[in-house]
C-alpha cells in the first residue's frame, strides 16, 4: 500500500537556447517535462518537470524519484565558479495525503541538501 504526494520541478531561465538544453537534458534522465512556457515580458522562461502519478512507495514512485534527484544533481553541477547559475529551480512537494506542501529543494540553497542525498 502507498501514499499520495507529489513531487514537481520547476526550471526558469532567461535564456531561452539554455532551458531547451535544460529540458532535454530532464527528459533524458527520465523525467516528463512541460513545454517550455516563454515570459511575458523579457526574455527567457519556464518548464515544470511533473510529479510520475505514483504512489510513494511503489516501483515507479522509486524510479520517479531518482530520475528527479539526476536531473537535479545535473542542474546544480551547472553552476559558475562563483557559484552563480542561470537555472532557477525549485523542487516542491503537495498533494501528500498528511497535507505537507513544502519546497523540498531548491536552487539557492545548494548545501541544504547533499548530492549523495540525491542518488
Amino acid at each position: 500500500m502507498g501514499y499520495d504526494r507529489n513531487h514537481a520541478i520547476v526550471v526558469s531561465s532567461w535564456s531561452l537556447a539554455l532551458l531547451t538544453e535544460v529540458r532535454e537534458r530532464a527528459t533524458g534522465c527520465g523525467n516528463r517535462a512541460s513545454e517550455i512556457i516563454k515570459y511575458v515580458i523579457n526574455d527567457g522562461g519556464a518548464f515544470m518537470v511533473a510529479p510520475d502519478g505514483s504512489k510513494e512507495g511503489w516501483e515507479e514512485s522509486e524510479k520517479g524519484d531518482a530520475a528527479r534527484a539526476k536531473f537535479l544533481q545535473w542542474a546544480d553541477s551547472q553552476r559558475y565558479a562563483d557559484g552563480s547559475t542561470p537555472l532557477r529551480w525549485a523542487e516542491v512537494q503537495f498533494a501528500d495525503d498528511e497535507r505537507v506542501s513544502i519546497v523540498t529543494k531548491h536552487f539557492d540553497e545548494p548545501d541544504r541538501w547533499l548530492p549523495g542525498e540525491l542518488t
